[in-house]
């Protein structure tokens, strides 16, 4: 499996134009895995769809996939399919604002109705469940493909490595932490890091980590949760572990913040205004300022949060 070779692969322009948050080469990543890697034992764990741009992705490739000749849903979709305030960025850009299909959506709604529709020709490969993944999260069949953007807590991340490492097949089963190169979702990170013995990394796309099983992780490692029991300095040890997978300095450094998120989940204000200092100085020190304003950003926005903390404390 060769992730730089994707870039060139042909995929369905139906795959590359859906409207999504991830790149061209996350959505051709996706739609390879179900096309040349599904060999039709099990099921896909698609967790974190927004408007269906992973579950499109995925059952375009099955449709060309002599292994997947089935009429049982494969893909299992989870979301929780509710519109935020934050979203509304997204409608200021034409594809999704198309995609939303005249729906004049305001937080709360479900967009469900929009989901379903954008994604009608694949009904029949999908099981969707819809809400918080840490009610919804189950599976019987073994999973072959697990794809994640949606683990931004330690309950998410947990519930759904209880439900689905289970099923996982030694020497098959391809797991996809797309928040991996993001300044949150700390607790998925410092997780896949704690097991990496049984996984082979094969690389990443943008901010997408792409991990291999390698051999079956032991049930009683599974249900005691000895991440959940690591100190501070462990934590942070593995979150440096998968800063150094990152391939560029951006999403190095936008990994490097989530020590920041980590700090603050604790109420740490200094070490997490130390560890804002530090990655700030390294941002003007690699001149990345100067290529995308988005490090910057984010660390303003980590010091807005610190502000009213650290008042408070004094």
């Amino acid at each position: 499996m060769k992730l730089e070779h994707l870039a060139g692969y042909q995929t369905p322009s139906s795959v590359v134009s859906f409207p999504s948050m991830m790149t061209v080469d996350e959505k051709k990543l996706l739609y390879w895995l179900a096309k040349e890697e599904f060999k039709g034992d099990g099921v896909i764990i698609d967790a974190g769809i927004f408007f269906g741009a992973s579950t499109n992705a995925f059952a375009f490739g099955l449709r060309k996939n002599r292994n997947a000749n089935s009429t049982r849903p494969i893909i299992q979709s989870y979301d929780m399919a509710i519109w935020y305030e934050s979203m509304d960025r997204y409608l200021e850009r034409s594809d999704f604002a198309s995609a939303a299909q005249g729906h004049d959506l305001k937080p709360g709604d479900s967009i469900v109705p929009v989901i379903k529709n954008l994604l009608a020709p694949h009904l029949d490969l999908i099981e969707f469940r819809f809400g918080d993944i840490i009610r919804t999260a189950s599976v019987s069949k073994p999973v072959e493909i697990a794809f994640f953007d949606c683990l931004k807590s330690n309950a998410g991340d947990l519930a759904a490595f209880r439900a689905f490492a289970p099923h996982y097949i030694p020497g098959r089963t391809v797991v996809v932490q797309q928040d991996y190169f993001y300044e949150n979702a700390v607790w998925n990170k410092i997780r896949q890091e704690y097991f990496a013995d049984y996984f082979e990394y094969l690389g990443s796309i943008a901010t997408s980590a792409v991990f291999r099983l390698q051999r079956k992780i032991p049930e009683e490692q599974i249900v005691s949760d000895p991440v959940g029991k690591l100190s501070i300095s462990d934590r942070r040890m593995y979150l440096e572990q998968a800063c150094r997978r990152a391939v560029s300095r951006k999403f190095q450094i936008f990994t490097e913040l989530a020590l920041v998120e980590l700090y603050l989940g604790e109420n740490l204000q200094e070490a997490a205004s130390e560890e804002l200092d530090r990655i700030e100085a390294l941002v003007e020190k690699s001149e990345l300022s100067e290529i995308t304003r988005r490090p910057q950003m984010l660390i303003d926005r980590f010091r807005d949060r610190l502000a009213p903390l650290r008042s408070a404390a004094q």
